[in-house]
């Protein structure tokens, strides 16, 4: 578990996510089993106790899936590290310290486990394509583009006008798990094409009770 949660350090430091920390707060991390490898994660409910989160509205599923209808061309985008793309103030960063094996580290983003961190993105997306919601439309870290004409042309251009607000905001996009100018798209175990709505299937498997997916390293 040293070996992953070093390998996990050294590729935030290098991406620029965490920094090293002086700060006097610091929440412990620990490993969770994953299928393959383990996930690196922190226990920020010391912090999380002393947050007062801002109400935030969330988008509703019936909503997006109502503008989209009837879409004939759908482009769907996944942002890359979903809350990473959301950096804190200078001032605030000091909360999000956290312990391993290599010293005490911070954000400068928001991570997961963090109790602001949802609403925070959320709330940055939907500011960010507001004017944007006629062919745009995001779910924290999806990003739907649909248009609604025979023409590949309009989507191509309404394409442009998202992706160009990704870029003016540096929001960066997983490109492995988009697809562009497809007939139909998926949302949140639905499939969405130019006729209809149909509800998918897909098996969730429910590893709550392994045992290898529980604690397995505290720092």
């Amino acid at each position: 578990m040293k070996e992953a949660t070093r390998a996990w350090t050294l590729e935030m430091l290098e991406a620029g996510i965490i920094r090293p920390s002086k700060s006097p707060y610091c929440a412990p991390t620990f490993c969770v089993k994953k299928a393959v490898g383990w996930r690196v994660v922190h226990d920020f409910r010391g912090i999380n106790s002393k947050f007062r989160i801002p109400a935030t509205s969330v988008p509703r599923k019936v909503d997006i899936f109502d503008t989209m209808a009837g879409g004939h061309y759908f482009s769907a985008m996944d942002l890359l590290w979903g809350f990473f793309q959301v950096r804190f103030r200078e001032k605030d960063i000091q909360y999000t310290a956290f312990s391993t094996p290599d010293g005490q580290f911070e954000y400068l983003v928001t991570p997961m486990g963090l109790a602001c961190s949802p609403s925070a993105f959320n709330r940055m997306m939907q500011q960010v394509f507001s004017d944007q919601r006629s062919f745009c439309r995001a779910y924290f870290d999806d990003l739907f583009v649909f248009t609604k004409t025979t023409s590949l042309e309009d989507h191509l251009e309404a394409l442009d006008k998202g992706l160009k607000r990704c870029e003016e905001q540096q929001l960066y996009i997983k490109l492995e798990k988009c697809t562009f100018c497809a007939s139909e798209t998926a949302f949140e175990w639905i499939r969405i094409s130019a006729g209809a709505f149909v509800s998918g299937h897909f098996p969730v498997q429910d590893d709550s009770s392994s045992p290898s997916s529980v604690l397995a390293s505290t720092y």
